[in-house]
């Protein structure tokens, strides 16, 4: 007489997306992301761009210092996002492999002519439904860089004459409505 057979193989979970549908299907992403962020504040796995600290830390101050709104302030940060995308889209290859710019997969929507249009790409739904300072403003937050504020300023940490100093170019061409091709490739030394 054969034995029927009732269970297939060893398992100790179930099977695949059935069982645990959704983005983090392990169920341990939130344990591990608690850890690295004890561990290594401020590091994130949405980026590898080290200079996009900068470039918010720098946009925030600015706004501050030039006495904007907080809309006004969210505008010039997504702008500076916006030519960053250009610039790391349009410059020589890098030196190691980098990741996309946030945003840059979005930036042939906002081409034409050879010509960036910086100011509707800023616009709330432009390159993201409100820009990407909510990525970064918790890792700020982390290292002290930008406090935790809605309108954030620059925490205890930052040092915005540095960042002015590597990125000031950046705020000058934020600030035009729109910028070519060859502009963004000789802004190179920005990304």
């Amino acid at each position: 007489m054969a034995i029927e057979r009732h269970v297939e193989g060893p398992a100790w979970t179930g099977f695949g997306i059935h069982e645990s549908a959704g983005r983090y299907p392990l169920r341990v992403e939130g344990a591990v992301s608690n850890v690295v962020g004890r561990l290594l504040p401020g590091v994130i796995t949405t980026t590898r761009h080290a200079r996009m600290y900068s470039l918010h830390v720098l946009a925030w101050a600015t706004a501050h210092q030039r006495g904007l709104d907080q809309a006004q302030a969210a505008e010039l940060v997504r702008r500076c996002e916006v030519v960053i995308a250009g610039i790391h889209h349009f410059h020589e290859r890098h030196r190691v492999t980098l990741s996309s710019a946030h945003g840059e997969g979005a930036l042939d929507g906002f081409l034409a002519d050879d010509r960036l249009d910086v100011a509707s790409a800023a616009e709330l739904n432009g390159l993201s439904a409100a820009g990407f300072a909510d990525v970064y403003q918790g890792p700020c937050v982390a290292i002290g860089t930008l406090t935790a504020e809605p309108y954030p300023r620059p925490g205890v940490r930052a040092d915005v004459s540095a960042a002015r100093a590597g990125l000031g170019e950046l705020l000058e061409l934020a600030e035009r409505p729109a910028l070519t091709v060859a502009e963004l490739r000789d802004a190179g030394h920005l990304c």
